[in-house]
């Protein structure tokens, strides 16, 4: 699973800026976050009725025009066993 969000917050008062120069990173005036998510199921058999998940998940977040902008990088990690009786 691949997902890609960017929202932002914005001062309302504020004109819109139309040049290109300015909108490639420009959400109204105020904070940008672009966050880049990749989710992934590995599985594996272990016998006919047993079976091990491995769930790793990576994010990316990365902030623009914010006077404390920070990039972060998440990675979680999942394990679910599932059986049959």
């Amino acid at each position: 699973e691949l997902l890609y969000i960017r929202h932002g917050e914005g001062n309302i008062f504020e004109g819109f800026r139309s040049t290109s120069e300015e909108s490639e990173h420009y959400f109204l005036s105020g904070v940008v976050e672009k966050t880049f998510t990749t989710k992934l199921i590995i599985s594996k058999k272990i016998s006919d009725s047993k079976i091990l998940y491995f769930l790793p998940s990576f994010t990316y977040i990365k902030n623009y025009h914010h006077s404390n902008a920070q990039n972060t990088f998440l990675v979680d990690l999942g394990i679910l066993f599932s059986f049959t009786l």
